[in-house]
């Protein structure tokens, strides 16, 4: 959770890149919620599991 400072005043979506290994994807979507909630979303099922999602240079306006 963001701290309240650092929330977004409406849900932001951005695209952040993640490894190809154990998944069929290459990038996923991460929805930052007026809640200072974080939510990926793109690993509709359990064989999607990339080791790692990428923030790097990941940007939202508050």
């Amino acid at each position: 959770t963001l701290p309240v400072n650092a929330r977004p005043s409406t849900k932001r979506t951005i695209t952040c890149a993640c490894s190809v290994v154990n998944t069929t994807l290459s990038s996923v979507n991460l929805d930052i919620n007026s809640d200072g909630t974080l939510v990926l979303i793109g690993l509709g099922s359990s064989n999607e599991n990339p080791p790692w999602v990428s923030l790097n240079g990941t940007f939202c306006s508050l």
